[in-house]
Order: structure tokens, then sequence, then C-alpha cells
């Protein structure tokens, strides 16, 4: 009985010393250029942002820098797989959330997600579909290079008929959260394979 007592208390603390997943910034292109050119948010234009993970990530919040004049307008923020260089609009998007508008220009978007993705090369498209009402709004672009977007897209007055373009003129402003996988200390694990082991 001694034994499966002291099992059972080294098994449960080496599973609290575990480490657990951090928050942290995954990508931050920076505000966009207010001074060039923008990309138009509505029915049938919508535009992406090519991003890659080096490992599984848990995506917290999406915000996209957004202008527009209507207050409480909405959009869809979609996450695709990519295919061939352009979002898999094929096998539909892996995640969507309708964001709104909040009448300031500036970052806005989606928190509070849970979005599981694993390593490799994503869309990130701003979409005005037939369930949302935005049809004015317009991402600044560009961004700095080497800030995270590898690719951009938009469709030509076609809604989900995505081209690509060049991430130098096209890249929009995106800001995304997340926490990836936190790696167990050897010693956690040894603690918990000898109480187990008892």
């Amino acid at each position: 009985m001694q034994r499966t007592l002291l099992a059972t208390a080294l098994s449960l603390s080496a599973l609290v010393a575990l480490p657990t997943a951090q928050a942290a910034t995954l990508v931050n292109t920076g505000e966009p250029n207010l001074s060039l050119a923008s990309l138009s948010i509505d029915s049938v234009d919508w535009a992406a942002d090519e991003v890659s993970f080096n490992t599984a990530v848990s995506i917290d919040s999406i915000q996209t820098y957004l202008v527009d004049d209507t207050p409480g307008e909405t959009y869809t923020i979609a996450l695709y797989k990519n295919l061939a260089g352009l979002p898999d609009t094929d096998s539909g998007a892996l995640y969507t959330g309708q964001a709104t508008f909040s009448g300031s220009n500036g970052w806005q978007g989606l928190t509070g997600l849970n979005w599981q993705v694993s390593a490799g090369s994503y869309w990130i498209g701003i979409e005005s579909r037939a369930t949302d009402t935005m049809t004015y709004g317009s991402l600044p672009v560009p961004v700095a290079s080497g800030s995270g977007v590898i690719g951009a897209a938009f469709t030509p007055s076609i809604a989900g008929d995505y081209q690509a373009s060049s991430a130098a003129q096209y890249a929009f402003g995106l800001q995304i959260t997340g926490s990836t996988p936190a790696v167990p200390e050897p010693s956690s694990i040894a603690l918990l394979l000898a109480g187990l082991s008892l």
C-alpha cells in the first residue's frame, strides 16, 4: 500500500512539474504603410497573406490592420492550408470566424481562438462572405519585407478565386498570437517513469 501511495505521489509531482505551453507572438508585420495603396474588402474582393510555422501551434488571436467607414460591419477571417502557392479553397478553410469592424481604423480581428495547426504554410484570408456585411473595407499595403509574410494573394472581382500577387507589394498588416507545445524536461520524464514503475 505504501509503495502504491509513493508511486502515485511521484507520478503526480512529475505531472505538476511538466511545463505548460507559452503564449507568444507568432507573426507581427508591424503597421502597414498608410500612404500607399490598399486592397479592397467587399463581397468580391478578398485578400490573403501566407505565413509559415516551424512547429505545431495553437492560434489564440488574429488581428489585421483594417480601414473602413462603417462601424459594425462584419467580415470573415479564414485560415487555409497552402496548395501550390495559394489558399486551398478547393478543400475549404480549416477555420473561420466572423469579426466586426470596431469603427476605429487600426488593428482588429478575432481573439479567444483555439485554432490548432501543425507545422507548415498557411494562408490567412480577410473576406466578406455572403453572411458578412462589409462593403467598403480596405487593407493598407505593403508591410515591411521580412515581417513574417511569405506570400500574398487576392481575388480579382471573383469571391474565393484567389490569384497570387507580390508579397513585397500586397502583403497587409497581420498580427498572430498563440502558443507552441511545451517540451518536458528530461528530469520530469524520468521522475514520472520512476513513479510509474514502483
